[in-house]
């Protein structure tokens, strides 16, 4: 839809805007720009460690899920950029991905966990075989995003987030100088 290519490209924008402001804001209050290249790729690493796509929020240790996954700024154009792109995209998988089981002698696969997937992520492959079940997690998009704790609802809560640090750091940039 063209409003989810409107928002990739916002953010986009908005994410080159703020790398800009945050190579500047180091370099306003390191003394040269020797100290602010050294410590630039410590911020940018350390907030995109835990901005939440490498380690889950669920992964991540207790005294860090408390507070540096909520002031990474990389965490919502990630969040929102993810979850727009996945958001109600159909997901198929390739035949080495699917976990395998067998039913019950004389039961399909329908028959068998027909009604526990029709409360479960993911999809069943061939609910009428006999035997071989294919059965993989994720049936869209959105049910990989949750398990990430992200959601597709956020997108615009998000930008806002991540605008506010772009001017937070404009706002030091011109305290500094």
């Amino acid at each position: 839809a063209s409003n989810r290519v409107g928002y990739f490209y916002i953010i986009h924008v908005l994410l080159g805007l703020y790398a800009i402001s945050l190579g500047q804001f180091a370099a306003s209050w390191t003394p040269n720009d020797i100290v602010a290249s050294m410590i630039n790729p410590i911020f940018t690493t350390m907030a995109t460690l835990f901005a939440g796509a490498f380690i889950p929020y669920a992964s991540l240790p207790l005294w860090w899920r408390r507070w540096m996954y909520h002031i990474s700024p990389f965490r919502y154009p990630m969040e929102g950029i993810i979850a727009n792109d996945l958001h109600d995209f159909p997901i198929r998988c390739r035949p080495k991905e699917f976990y395998i089981f067998e039913p019950p002698a004389g039961s399909t696969c329908g028959q068998y966990a027909g009604s526990w997937i029709s409360g479960a992520s993911g999809y069943i492959e061939n609910m009428d075989a006999s035997s071989s079940c294919r059965y993989f997690q994720y049936k869209v998009g959105d049910e990989y995003t949750q398990t990430l704790d992200w959601d597709f609802v956020h997108r615009w809560r998000n930008f806002l987030i991540f605008l506010g640090f772009t001017f937070f750091d404009i706002g030091i940039i011109i305290l500094m100088n």
